[in-house]
Order: structure tokens, then C-alpha cells, then sequence
């Protein structure tokens, strides 16, 4: 199957061969999976630190102590207090409702938060993703272009033209540092960090990709 390609100045210019991978069925149930995993796995680890609010000289006094920090009879409650000079008992520490205690039920530590995918489900959800969303293939000159106003009027040129609209774009390069990052609705990715993710807005395939000739004839996944 071949691909038009779109020069400088919105017309065809030339045809590109594209791969199998577009000939890929829909599957938007496995490109869920694979974004979910892909999103997960940016997720903070969480937790708090065994030790957190338990790092004091605390401790509890009693009368099995027999000791003069006993709390029993002095009209105090019973609880963990910080150790003084010449034997004084100071604050509550330690439990839950003292100033600077223990949370009373923390977060797990290290709680495992990564959705995982296996390898055969998440290439065909990128090769789903690929084949499935709309694009088009234009000229590896775009990707020399300096100046960002050169850019934007190429992009408005393929909106007259109806080749894409104005919603958010997708411009997959070859390993390029394109002018393109520096527009806010482009988001620019090398055909060899791409993930699937990238092809989804919202909870809808995105209906702008724009492909360089060489980042098709590049791809592999």
C-alpha cells in the first residue's frame, strides 16, 4: 500500500511504500491495556518511612519500670513521653494524636502501583495504534525548517487543503530535533521513542499524525 506525500508546499510531491503494520485491524480494548500500563508506570512510589515520627527518645513508663519516670500517680496519662534531664518526663510522642507522631494508618510502603502488559499485547496495541489513526506523510524538508512561523505556515497550509484540522498534532520525525517542539498543540516524537500513548486523545485515537517520509521508511517497532 502506498501514501502520498506532501511537500513544502501542501502538494503531492511523491508516493511512499507503507509497511505492514498498517494493514493492522482496530483494537481499541488492547490500546487501553497498553496506555493504562504505559501510565502506571509513571506513577510516584508511595509510602511512608517505618521510622516516620518514631525517630524521638519517647518511651513508655510504667510501674513495672521502677523507675522515677513512672507516669502512675502523677495525674498523667499513660502514654509514650520524651525522656528530660534528671529523670522529667516531657511531650507525648510517637502515638497517632501526638504533635509530630506516627499517621495512624499510612500508605503502604512501596505499594505496587504498574499495570503490567506482555510484549505480543503491547506491540500489536502500537501496531494498532499506528494503522488506526489518521495521518498523513509529508516531505523530510519539514524537518529542516528553522523558524517556527515557517512551521506554523505549513501547518495552516495542510489545514486549507483539509489534509489535517486543527485539533492537537501528532509529528513523528527521524531522530531529528525539529522546530515543531517549540509549538504548544504539536507534540513532537522520534519514530524510535514512540509509545502508544501517544497516539490516543482523550479516549479517542488522535485523527492528526503527521509522518516524515523517513521516519515511515525508519519504523520499526
Amino acid at each position: 500500500m502506498d501514501a502520498k506525500v506532501y511537500g513544502l508546499n501542501g502538494e503531492v510531491v511523491e508516493t511512499v511504500t507503507l509497511g505492514e503494520i498498517f494493514n493492522t485491524p482496530s483494537r481499541p480494548d488492547i490500546i487501553q491495556r497498553a496506555v493504562v500500563s504505559e501510565l502506571s508506570m509513571e506513577f510516584q512510589p508511595q509510602g511512608r518511612d517505618p521510622l516516620a515520627g518514631l525517630r524521638t527518645s519517647a518511651d513508655y513508663f510504667a510501674n513495672r519500670q521502677r523507675s522515677f519516670r513512672v507516669t502512675v500517680g502523677k495525674a498523667i496519662s499513660r502514654k509514650p513521653r520524651e525522656k528530660l534531664a534528671k529523670g522529667g518526663l516531657g511531650r507525648v510522642r510517637r502515638v497517632p494524636e501526638s504533635v509530630g507522631g506516627r499517621a495512624a494508618h499510612p500508605p503502604e510502603v512501596n505499594k505496587v502501583l504498574i499495570k503490567k502488559i506482555n510484549k505480543k499485547e503491547y506491540q500489536l496495541a502500537m501496531y494498532s495504534a499506528i494503522a488506526n489513526a489518521k495521518f498523513a506523510v509529508i516531505s523530510d524538508e519539514v524537518e529542516n525548517l528553522k523558524k517556527t512561523k515557517d512551521v506554523l505556515n505549513f501547518i495552516n497550509l495542510l489545514k486549507e487543503k483539509n489534509i489535517i484540522n486543527a485539533r492537537k498534532i501528532l509529528f513523528v520525525v527521524d531522530d531529528n530535533d525539529v522546530t515543531a517542539r517549540n509549538i504548544d498543540f504539536i507534540k513532537v516524537r522520534n519514530v524510535s521513542d514512540l509509545q502508544v500513548k501517544d497516539f490516543v486523545l482523550g479516549s479517542e485515537l488522535i485523527d492528526n499524525v503527521l509522518w516524515t517520509k523517513k521516519a515511515i521508511e525508519n519504523l520499526k517497532i
